[in-house]
């Protein structure tokens, strides 16, 4: 809301409160663009609320349609998620079942172990080059916006500065998530390593060791299969971003 209505007011105020006897145009603030279609929307009011109402409604629509991607992208790394902790939870349960039952229990286990495995890989197929994207374009988000703040402090940098924060809120909460699917591997190995197997059937013994080899093999949403997005990476990617910066702004 600040991003589109702080320019809208400032240049309505400007307009106001002008010097109808000066002879200096004004310059209305615009969001990003610079041109509309032949329109002059830097000195004349009524092109200038025209092009702020169009870029205004088409605002509203890209961020709705930024928080519904993130919505479904929350659900869908959430329900993989509770899928592992429930076999985790069933793991735990198998020490009170009767030797017989524990290796018909053990196969709906490894069934559910699957799907879950299933879920995160057509999660994969399906982010992995958005997060690709997402993940190049805040980097270079960065750099541009961080040489621009340093260089100039006026009005747009309010702007600027509600982009920057935008583009650095997707990132983080991408790579929450993609640290929350690569810990939710981990749940069901440790469920399986304090399970009593030693004092189990052979077969069911077999079963837990395929599951512990897949177990223990990194989860999660990768950028176009490069790494997996997590902390770690973000944290990566921060330190060369800003070194990145360090040398634009000296060779600038």
């Amino acid at each position: 809301m600040l991003y589109n209505i702080l320019p809208p007011i400032r240049s309505t105020l400007m307009y106001l409160n002008r010097d109808k006897n000066s002879s200096e145009p004004l310059s209305f603030i615009t969001h990003m663009e610079q041109e509309f279609y032949g329109l002059d929307i830097h000195s004349n009011i009524l092109h200038y609320w025209f092009f702020s109402t169009c870029a205004m409604s088409s605002y509203v629509v890209s961020t709705s349609s930024m928080v519904v991607q993130a919505t479904l992208l929350y659900s869908a790394c959430n329900n993989c998620y509770s899928l592992f902790k429930v076999v985790a939870i069933r793991l735990k349960g198998l020490s009170a079942l009767a030797p017989e039952a524990v290796q018909y229990e053990l196969g709906d286990i490894v069934s559910m172990h699957v799907d879950a495995l299933r879920c995160i890989e057509l999660l994969e197929k399906i982010v992995n080059l958005s997060a690709l994207v997402q993940v190049i374009c805040c980097s270079l988000t960065w750099c541009l916006m961080a040489v621009y703040l340093t260089n100039n402090l006026d009005e747009t940098a309010i702007n600027v500065t509600m982009c920057f924060a935008v583009a650095t809120f997707d990132t983080v909460g991408m790579s929450i998530l993609g640290e929350q699917l690569a810990r939710s591997s981990t749940v069901v190995t440790d469920a399986i390593c304090n399970f009593l197997w030693y004092e189990a059937d052979l077969n069911v013994r077999r079963s837990l060791l395929r599951m512990l080899q897949r177990a223990q093999k990194p989860v999660g949403f990768s950028a176009a299969g490069f790494y997996f997005i997590n902390i770690e990476r973000f944290g990566k990617m921060a330190q060369t971003s800003y070194s990145v910066y360090v040398v634009m702004k000296d060779s600038l």
